[in-house]
């Protein structure tokens, strides 16, 4: 059984039909299978919503939540400045590969993580 870890484009995936997530739910029949969720300025697209998902978002713990049979995967992680958000979000991936030994990302958000470079994992860009 793999452990996969998926990161959709957006963490609205309850209410939104989005090709990871409904990836999510078939490989949960076969595998162990994770998923990130953050964040977002859904309701305001102000400059105040965007600070305060920011904000959320930057001081959340690491955890692992059980959600509609799926493993919802939360930790620290930055939607801006961009110049940041890449190495800080990959150090927090790594960290959560570690911790739940997973065998696979498959990333379909590419401008907020990439791949670190020392990895125990496969990393797919979708």
């Amino acid at each position: 059984m793999k452990r996969v870890l998926i990161i959709p484009h957006h963490p609205d995936f309850e209410k939104i039909k989005i090709r990871l997530a409904e990836l999510a739910r078939l490989l949960s029949l076969h595998d162990e299978v994770y998923v990130l969720d953050w964040h977002s300025s859904l309701a305001k697209h102000s400059l105040s919503g965007r600070l305060e998902a920011n904000v959320k978002d930057l001081f959340r713990p690491l955890r692992v939540l059980r959600r509609q049979n799926l493993n919802i995967v939360e930790f620290p992680m930055l939607h801006r400045p961009l110049c940041l958000v890449k190495d800080f979000n990959a150090f927090w991936l790594k960290k959560a590969g570690e911790l739940l030994k997973i065998d696979v990302v498959v990333n379909g958000s590419y401008y907020l993580f990439s791949a670190p470079l020392q990895r125990r994992y496969k990393y797919i860009i979708d």
